[in-house]
């Protein structure tokens, strides 16, 4: 497990932790988590999307030309 799965898994554990404490509704809890995951999710850099390999009669066309 790399670095920063260990920080959101100890991220996600404090949430459930400091809800039982607070007696934060159970039911609540898996909602209070999901918010914590799509926070983390919307702060996570988007990668450029990679050129699609020509294939096949394309390709071919490609290389000769």
């Amino acid at each position: 497990m790399g670095t920063r799965a260990k920080q959101f898994c100890r991220t996600y554990s404090a949430i459930v932790n400091s809800t039982t404490k607070r007696s934060y509704r159970p039911d609540l809890r898996r909602e209070a988590v999901a918010r914590a995951s799509a926070i983390r999710k919307s702060q996570k850099p988007v990668k450029d999307d990679k050129p699609a390999k020509l294939r096949g009669a394309k390709a071919k066309a490609a290389t000769s030309a």
